[in-house]
């Protein structure tokens, strides 16, 4: 039996194309006239999404450039107080 990937789906938009992988973390590094994907234009979006597993309970803070959601709440330089588990 094949075991699934880890990591997150990453979904790339530009226009009318979309490219999905499976990438471990939501991070690039582009020079302005660069791409994720040859099929995607320069200026793009991303999305990235998949599951949080919480090995220890406690209050969280994520931080980053761009918007972070968990359970579909804005959680960008917020404390979170998650338990243990999948989220």
């Amino acid at each position: 039996m094949a075991q699934a990937e880890t990591g997150l789906v990453a979904t790339y938009s530009a226009g009318k194309t979309t490219v999905r992988r499976v990438v471990p973390t939501p991070s690039f590094t582009l020079a302005v006239d660069e791409s994720v994907h040859p099929q995607i234009s320069p200026e793009f979006e991303a999305v990235y999404e998949g599951a949080l597993k919480i090995v220890r309970g406690g209050e969280y803070r994520f931080s980053g450039d761009a918007r972070i959601e968990v359970d579909g709440q804005d959680v960008a330089g917020k404390a979170l107080k998650l338990t243990t588990g999948e989220r």
